[in-house]
């Protein structure tokens, strides 16, 4: 190594001098202005002096032993001396390390073609702790390919291994190292099982590296939705392998020799050009001058190296995510696109993983910003699409496509939305003929037959809308988790206030009332009968006194003023009479102070109708109040599969309305008619008739029933249902679902009150509050006037009877 650097040193570094020393490992003494370390020791050893030195910022150069961990790629270069026979320890360890640093579990299965020494190591690579995670080893699970000669025997042994594999238990991270015959034959009974999906990683590591391989073959067998991978060795056939510690450290001190010489000959062209004081103001750093002297080396050792250049291997990924709904796409630009395997990256011992993308893309990508079909429809609030006076789509909104917005984001994609109709092939991208189904229940849910026919026919991605779950749609497509759940309610006329022409008559029931007049009948002859037969009057005299009381007339109505708090102009002067005179008194005391104070809570808090709140009362009103619900919407399809009793009466006695109409509206503004829909919907139509009649003129019920799963809709057996499940869990967990639904709920205004609001809600009284008292004079007058009237003709009759009586004249 000395005589090499002295002859590298004088060819290439014209420009300076390079100081070199040398240490055993148990001498090292490096200090802080070293540019460069070069080490040649075990792997413990190599990392115990990075990190011992990580602050001077030093070029790290080491060579090492097989399955060491490489030094952080902007710190050095790590070059581990690996057999050619021992390469995929090596291999697997870099791509753990790098790729599959969030693999917290691995499954591993090989066959025949990997020796016992080489899974020993592969399981050691796989097991060691990524960074964040140093304290916790990745557990790996290994399973091995019986080798036979008869085809059928091999696919009957891996589809035992892999039907109903415990993924939940061991993970969905698989390496399969095997011979390249074994690896279609995985991939095959991989999709007959259903591990190939979104959820699940597959690195295939082709173990027979002297095998020439056709990776076209493979793309064949590649589905949809899948995370897969390939690495295989890529040397070209006659080369030459050349390796070993000598023809490292050559290749490792000539491109370090080289870059040193470039470095300091670029400052010193530099420092001739300014002052001495500039320059030290400018001068790179020791990690700035570390970075560019190894991205010299890099590329000097990819142009000029040799050692192990039979040892390169490729890493393939499979791009597979979308592409079976891009018929569009392939209309457009006249190419079929077809699955496929990228060329991802490259590895070598020397160089270890180059990588121009990940090695599962679609886990980092998604989509990688395809272009999907998706299927939808104007069903507001849900979908609302927007469209300008030429019927151009200005734009799409609603709650349905703030969730695909959020899902295109996540997941990396662009989406294309196509309409049902009724045309030949069931869609068009003319979304005008929806414009005008904004009220039209019955529509929303016959028009989605037709996307579950186009769904079933795999031309979408996903169904954009909130469709119904049922146990029958469940066997024809997929729905992802529920974005809400609805629920039926009753709307009801408004309760309108009881008429308070007779709210004088409220405080006391009917019964009090007859109860008082019987009261005022039975004391007068009580009080007649003490003061016509008190010896009061007589001892002391005063007859003449006693004659106000011992008519009953007068006794009557001496007790009904009292009532009306007035008295009378005779007062009894035994106390006999005087006693029942206050016990009277008290009577009425109590009696209107009740009837004050009631009267009083009377005028403040208004008397509403009782309303129909829930389906007892409305069922037990059948015979004053009529029910209805829409055809073909999903509240009829519900009742009329549920079994309970209520249910199956509300279902025979409703009637069944072929749409919602101005007629429908009006019979429930009426309070002859109920209807039953979904809550939402009902919101709409109270809001809608707000804004027209500006008069809150109905009101919702209390109990709510018919619980509906609201969600969208995939293929049956669509591979990316659980990723979309995924996403859509997200969004329920940070309450983006639930603000992007209230954001769509029609706006409160003052018809969004309950009925119990109303009846505690204070009232000023007012003219309508009063009405009855006159009426009560009202009908008090016309009572007098009969009195008067029928006083007059019997006056008249008495005269004109006297004047026929001839009567004696006396002196």
């Amino acid at each position: 190594m000395r005589h090499f650097l002295r002859n590298a040193t004088h060819q290439h570094l014209t420009h300076g001098e390079l100081i070199t020393k040398f240490f055993t490992k148990t001498d090292i003494a490096v200090e802080k202005d070293i540019t460069a370390l070069f080490s040649i020791l075990s792997c413990d050893d190599t990392w115990k002096i990075y990190r011992r030195y990580q602050d001077y910022h030093l070029l790290h150069l080491a060579i090492t032993e097989a399955d060491c961990p490489r030094l952080p790629r902007d710190d050095g270069l790590t070059v581990p001396l690996v057999a050619v026979n021992r390469v995929a320890s090596q291999l697997m360890l870099d791509i753990k390390m790098s790729q599959l640093a969030s693999w917290t579990t691995s499954i591993l299965i090989y066959d025949e073609s990997v020796d016992t020494e080489t899974v020993q190591r592969i399981i050691t690579s796989l097991s060691l702790p990524t960074l964040g995670r140093e304290r916790s080893a990745a557990p790996v699970a290994v399973f091995k390919v019986n080798d036979t000669q008869r085809e059928w025997e091999r696919r009957a042994s891996i589809m035992k291994l892999l039907k109903d594999f415990p993924v939940n238990r061991l993970g969905s991270n698989f390496i399969v190292a095997v011979s390249h015959e074994v690896v279609g034959v995985i991939m095959e009974v991989c999709k007959a099982v259903g591990l190939s999906h979104p959820e699940t990683q597959w690195l295939y590591v082709i173990a027979d590296s002297d095998a020439i391989i056709n990776m076209s073959a493979f793309t064949s067998l590649l589905s949809e939705g899948e995370n897969i991978a390939f690495v295989h060795n890529s040397r070209s056939s006659g080369v030459e392998c050349e390796g070993g510690l000598l023809c490292h450290v050559h290749e490792l001190l000539q491109s370090f020799v080289e870059a040193l010489g470039v470095v300091i000959e670029d400052e010193e062209d530099f420092i001739s050009q300014v002052s001495t004081e500039e320059w030290n103001a400018i001068q790179p750093s020791k990690r700035k001058r570390r970075s560019t002297l190894l991205d010299l080396m890099k590329a000097q050792l990819i142009e000029t190296g040799r050692c192990d250049s039979c040892l390169t291997w490729t890493l393939e990924a499979g791009d597979t995510w979308g592409l079976e709904y891009q018929e569009h796409e392939e209309e457009e630009t006249g190419q079929k696109i077809v699955r496929r395997l990228n060329p991802v990256g490259r590895w070598s011992p020397r160089d270890g993983l180059s990588m121009s993308s990940h090695l599962f893309p679609h886990l980092r990508k998604g989509f990688v910003g395809r272009d999907l079909t998706i299927i939808s429809f104007h069903n507001p609030p849900w979908q609302i699409i927007k469209h300008n006076d030429t019927s151009q789509i200005t734009e799409y909104k609603g709650l349905i496509f703030k969730i695909i917005d959020q899902l295109a984001e996540n997941l990396n994609f662009r989406y294309t939305v196509i309409f049902p109709a009724n045309n030949i092939p069931g869609w068009t991208n003319d979304s005008s003929l929806m414009k005008d189904s904004e009220d039209n229940r019955t529509r929303a849910f016959l028009v989605t037959d037709r996307i579950i026919e186009i769904l079933r026919r795999k031309k979408v991605f996903l169904a954009a809308g909130a469709f119904v779950v049922t146990p029958n749609r469940k066997t024809l497509v997929n729905f992802t988790m529920p974005v809400s759940i609805q629920t039926a309610t009753l709307l009801t006329a408004r309760p309108r206030e009881v008429s308070r022409a007779l709210i004088f008559m409220h405080p006391f029931t009917y019964g009090t009332w007859a109860c008082i007049a019987t009261l005022i009948v039975m004391v007068t002859p009580v009080l007649n009968y003490f003061h016509r037969h008190s010896p009061y009057y007589e001892y002391y005299s005063k007859d003449n006194v006693k004659g106000g009381l011992s008519s009953h007339y007068n006794c009557l109505w001496y007790l009904y003023g009292a009532l009306m708090q007035q008295g009378g102009m005779h007062l009894p002067e035994a106390d006999s009479g005087r006693i029942i005179v206050g016990a009277w008194w008290l009577v009425v005391l109590v009696i209107v102070t009740s009837y004050g104070g009631n009267l009083v809570a009377f005028l403040t808090f208004p008397k509403y109708e009782v309303a129909v709140t829930n389906l007892e009362e409305l069922l037990t009103r059948r015979g004053t109040v009529s029910w209805g619900i829409l055809k073909d919407t999903a509240t009829e399809q519900h009742l009329k599969e549920m079994d309970y009793p209520k249910y199956k009466s509300l279902f025979e006695g409703a009637t069944i309305h072929e749409e919602q109409d101005d007629d429908l509206v009006s019979r429930v503004r009426s309070g002859s008619h109920v209807f039953i829909e979904w809550k939402l919907n009902l919101l709409k139509i109270m809001k809608k008739e707000f804004l027209s009649k500006n008069s809150c003129d109905f009101a919702l019920g209390d109990e709510e029933f018919l619980e509906e799963q609201v969600a969208m809709m995939m293929q049956f057996g669509s591979p990316y249902l659980g990723l979309v499940n995924r996403e859509l869990r997200r969004m329920h967990q940070a309450g983006l679902i639930y603000k992007w639904y209230l954001e769509y709920l029609p706006r409160k205004d003052r018809c969004w009150t309950t009925n119990r609001l109303l009846q505690a809600t204070t009232h000023t009284v007012n003219l309508d509050d009063m009405q009855g008292s006159f009426f009560v004079l009202g009908l008090g007058c016309a009572f007098a006037m009969v009195l008067i009237c029928m006083e007059q003709c019997y006056h008249t009759y008495k005269i004109s009877k006297e004047k026929r009586v001839i009567k004696p004249f006396a002196s």
